[in-house]
């Protein structure tokens, strides 16, 4: 199975583009940001333990809560890193980009061309005018 929409002509044009200019970059000076979420609730209702035994386990109860990890990687490792209890948003990805990955990359790979998928929070103008001067998005 695969998204309908990949086959179009217009997303095919699109994907072909950015394959070629990708192509034509040096891939050490790659950085994946990315982010990922986690809830105390997010546990298995079932489980397994040898025969005859019981499996015995424990969860969190009352209110569960949320960890957002924002990373930066690249070929020669994780770049720069960041939790928060809350969800992304501009506000979270604004202070990860200016507290974070900017001062990390600006000290340990300054030419670094910084990629990112289409989260909202990534397409913020703001998060496009944060990077502008210190890095290419």
């Amino acid at each position: 199975m695969h998204a309908a929409e990949r086959d179009q002509p217009d997303v095919q044009a699109e994907r072909d583009a950015f394959q070629a200019e990708v192509a034509a970059l040096d891939p050490e000076r790659l950085v994946f940001v990315d982010e990922s979420g986690v809830l105390t609730n997010m546990v298995r209702l079932y489980a397994r333990a040898p025969e005859g035994q019981r499996a015995q386990g424990s969860a969190p109860a009352g209110r569960w809560q949320r960890l957002t990890v924002l990373g930066a990687l690249g070929c020669k490792g994780v770049a720069a890193a960041m939790t928060i209890a809350a969800a992304t948003d501009t506000a979270i990805f604004l202070a990860f980009i200016d507290k974070v990955l900017i001062p990390e990359l600006q000290q340990s790979r300054p030419d670094a061309i910084v990629v990112m998928d289409n989260l909202s929070a990534h397409n913020s103008p703001l998060t496009k005018s944060a990077g502008s001067d210190s890095m290419r998005m």
